[in-house]
């Protein structure tokens, strides 16, 4: 039954870290993409492409450690992914109600973060799985 359990929360776990990690990226990209349709905000979206590029790499360095069965590591995370809800849910309720005319594609990529961080916070705090997983990471 652990052996299961411990497999079951290795997959998840791999599973909901490559996923957070694809949306950074995919970020990453979309403000690749934005400066080169806006020259203007040129010099603000290269601030952000290199402040996604460092949360990239700490959240790289975070999951790691969580991985390895790390719980301060694990708290770190889920402070942050609260943190990145909240922040969101502000930005989508001020967009829908000041700036009506902004893309549809924004909104729906704030609402996947909140979809895809939502998730990772029931996994790491919730799941039995990840917590059999992370008692046997700390054992090895």
């Amino acid at each position: 039954m652990n052996g299961f359990l411990i497999n079951i929360g290795r997959k998840r776990t791999l599973w909901i870290s490559g996923t957070i990690l694809f949306v950074s990226v995919y970020l990453i990209s979309f403000f690749f993409y934005l400066s080169s349709k806006h020259e203007i905000y040129y010099k603000n979206l290269f601030n952000d492409i290199i402040k996604e590029g460092l949360i990239f790499l700490f959240f790289s360095f975070l999951l790691t450690f969580t991985y390895k069965g790390n719980k301060w590591a694990k708290n770190i995370l889920l402070i942050i992914f609260l943190i990145k809800i909240y922040y969101s849910l502000q930005v989508i309720a001020y967009v829908s109600t000041v700036l009506s005319d902004l893309s549809r594609f924004n909104i729906n990529f704030l609402l996947i973060k909140v979809v895809v961080y939502s998730i990772a916070i029931l996994h790491f705090c919730f799941s039995k799985s990840f917590k059999v997983f992370a008692k046997h990471q700390n054992s090895i």
